[in-house]
């Protein structure tokens, strides 16, 4: 995962359902050792996300 990256985050913001995950904290912080991460809403996280895409392809 690493390897696919060209320079390593400041840090790495979980969102989603899975961020919840204890296993996918875990996974992630495995990956990245040295890197912050950061525990955002999962939920609105993701919606405010689908909105500025929405307003993107809206014009």
């Amino acid at each position: 995962m690493r390897g696919d990256l060209a320079e390593l985050p400041a840090s790495v913001f979980l969102i989603g359902g899975t961020s919840r995950s204890p296993q996918i904290k875990a996974r992630v912080q495995a990956c990245f050792p040295d890197i912050p991460l950061v525990q955002g809403y999962p939920s609105l996280g993701v919606l405010s996300g689908l909105a500025v895409a929405a307003g993107d392809v809206a014009g």
